[in-house]
C-alpha cells in the first residue's frame, strides 16, 4: 500500500513539475529545472532502506501523501498546455508551496539524521541544477558571475525539441530524443561544476554526502556529483 501511494503522489508531483516547467521553458525543460520536492524521493524502495525508515514512519509517510494526492485531486495535463504563462506561473507557486508544506511535514516525521541524508539524495538527483537554488547559492557562495556562467550552461543545454515527448513518435526514436537528452545533461552537468573553485567543489561534495546509487527508472534521469 505504502509502495502504491508513494508511486502515485510522486508520478503526480513529477508530472505536474514537467508540465508546468515544459510549458514554461519549452519541451524538455523539466530535466533541467531546479529540484521540486525531496519527498517524491521517498516513493523509491531503496531510498526506504537507505533513510531505515520504521514501519511507523512508513505508515505516516503513506497516510500524508494519500491526502496530499486527495486534496489535488484528478489532473487534466492537456488543461496544462493550454494554460497562459502568468496561469502556468500561479500553478506553479501552488505546487511549490504545497511541496514546501509536505517537505515540512515529511521532516515532522523523520528523525533529523534522516532528513539530512535525504537533502543529499536530493542534491545527487538534482545534480548541478541545485546550484540554481537560492540556499545552494548561499552555502557555496557562488559569485554573480559564476550564478551567470551556471545559468547559462543550463539554459544552452535545455533540449528545444518534443521528440522524446511525442507519442506519434516511434519508440526507439523517443529513446533517441532522450538518450541526446541525457547527453546533453550531463555534458551541462561537467561544466557546471567545472565553475566551482577547489573550496566550492569541496563543500559541494560534503553537501552531497555519500554517494547514492538510484536504481535506473524510465521517465526519471538520475543526478550526477
Amino acid at each position: 500500500m505504502l509502495q502504491r501511494n508513494l508511486f502515485i503522489a510522486g508520478v503526480i508531483s513529477v508530472l505536474v513539475s514537467l508540465a508546468v516547467t515544459a510549458s514554461a521553458q519549452g519541451p524538455g525543460g523539466g530535466m533541467f529545472r531546479r529540484g521540486g520536492s525531496s519527498v517524491m524521493l521517498l516513493r523509491i524502495p531503496e531510498v526506504q532502506k537507505e533513510l531505515s525508515l520504521s514501519d511507523e514512519q512508513t505508515d505516516q509517510i503513506s497516510a500524508l501523501l494519500e491526502k496530499a494526492r486527495a486534496s489535488r485531486g484528478q489532473i487534466n495535463f492537456q488543461d496544462l498546455q493550454d494554460l497562459s504563462a502568468d496561469e502556468r506561473e500561479k500553478l506553479r507557486k501552488k505546487f511549490e508551496e504545497s511541496g514546501k508544506e509536505l517537505d515540512e511535514k515529511v521532516g515532522k516525521i523523520l528523525q533529523s539524521k534522516q532528513v539530512e541524508r535525504l537533502h543529499q539524495l536530493q542534491l545527487q538527483r538534482e545534480g548541478a541544477t541545485a546550484l540554481n537554488r537560492p540556499e545552494v547559492i548561499q552555502k557555496l557562495a557562488l559569485s554573480e558571475e559564476q550564478q551567470a556562467k551556471i545559468k547559462k550552461i543550463l539554459d544552452d543545454a535545455r533540449p528545444t525539441g518534443r521528440a522524446g515527448f511525442d507519442r506519434n513518435r516511434s519508440d526507439e526514436d523517443r529513446q533517441a530524443a532522450f538518450k541526446k537528452m541525457r547527453e546533453q545533461f550531463d555534458k551541462a552537468q561537467k561544466e557546471c561544476l567545472a565553475v566551482l573553485n577547489d573550496d566550492q567543489m569541496l563543500d559541494w561534495t560534503n553537501m552531497c554526502g555519500k554517494t547514492f546509487k538510484f536504481p535506473a527508472s524510465p521517465g526519471f534521469r538520475r543526478g550526477n556529483r
